[in-house]
């Protein structure tokens, strides 16, 4: 018979003014959850092959082993994620196998990218995560990272975008073909919420880093800043998936780009 969640611990975090938390507290408090989920076949088959199906049967899993345990689950090109209904984390997966080899795992690019915006002090504008630990599973260790919980209401930031199109492009008087197609597919970028609107939106929302924020992209391959990208942390905007994906997967990276920070 398993304990129930909280039997089995009662999970706090400790962070500071700036939202960094302290990741071995945090180590510490979800590895009894972890070590009774990575006994499932269900992670077990997951880390082997993790695609949309195996994920799904993971939660699964974990409602089974913990029912007391409410969470959310999402899921895209490169990472799994699980959300705890009542704690101010979320758990990302990366979409790779436990031998990974070759395979880019965009979670400990995210991870890495954190710590390089630390560095250059724009870690204001991204949701603190770092890696909560490799998991050991019959098919080698999987790795398992922790972002703090945002509030991702995408509606609202595709409203705040389009408020913000309103205010800035007026639709053309004349019948210019050419202003006319420039404004409507403008509209239908702020529409669609897609990266060139966000970039322009963030021109104007952060003007004293926005310079220092599209340098920080390139250089760290980070070019897939849309609106579902976006959340908000006490009612400003953060970037809460920023490891990039097609520039960094056409890269020929550094020897040292993961180790340098």
């Amino acid at each position: 018979r398993f304990l129930t969640f909280s039997q089995i611990f009662d999970i706090i975090y400790i962070e500071s003014e700036e939202r960094v938390m302290d990741i071995v507290s945090l180590r510490e408090q979800w590895k009894p959850f972890f070590d009774k989920i990575r006994q499932t076949k269900e992670f077990e088959e997951f880390t082997k092959d993790p695609w949309s199906q195996s994920f799904y049967n993971l939660c699964a899993a974990i409602n089974e082993v913990f029912p007391d345990f409410v969470f959310d689950s999402d899921s895209g090109e490169t990472k799994f994620v699980i959300i705890p209904e009542d704690y101010d984390v979320v758990f990302k997966f990366p979409n790779i196998p436990a031998k990974h080899g070759s395979s880019i795992d965009y979670c400990l690019v995210e991870a890495r990218n954190y710590r390089a915006a630390v560095e250059k002090h724009l870690d204001k504008y991204f949701a603190w995560c770092d890696k909560l630990f490799d998991v050991y599973t019959p098919n080698g260790y999987y790795p398992i990272y922790v972002m703090e919980k945002v509030n991702c209401d995408e509606q609202s930031i595709n409203e705040e975008l389009m408020d913000w199109f309103n205010s800035n492009y007026d639709e053309p008087d004349s019948k210019d073909e050419k202003e006319m197609i420039e404004y409507e597919d403008t509209l239908q970028e702020f529409s669609d919420g897609s990266s060139i609107a966000v970039d322009l939106w963030f021109e104007s929302i952060f003007p004293d880093d926005y310079m220092r924020l599209i340098q920080f992209f390139t250089t760290n391959f980070i070019d897939d800043i849309h609106s579902g990208n976006l959340g908000y942390r006490n009612g400003e905007i953060v970037i809460i998936d920023y490891c990039g994906y097609r520039a960094l997967f056409d890269s020929k990276l550094p020897k040292d780009w993961y180790s340098k920070y």
